[in-house]
């Protein structure tokens, strides 16, 4: 793993996954349930990206 980029970025995305799932489900208490919410999630994808795309 410690050779192959692929495996190191594979973990690497998941450990990415775990924090993000922390910082917004257990520090900020984020629910997807409320009505709106995965729309405004969403959105904030489609902002970012551009600014992503152009560096």
């Amino acid at each position: 793993m410690k050779t192959d980029d692929l495996y190191l970025g594979y973990y690497l995305h998941l450990v990415q996954d775990i924090c993000y799932r922390h910082f917004v489900y257990d520090k900020y208490k984020w629910n997807p349930m409320i009505p709106g919410n995965v729309e405004k999630l969403h959105k904030d994808y489609s902002i970012i990206k551009i600014y992503v795309a152009t560096r």
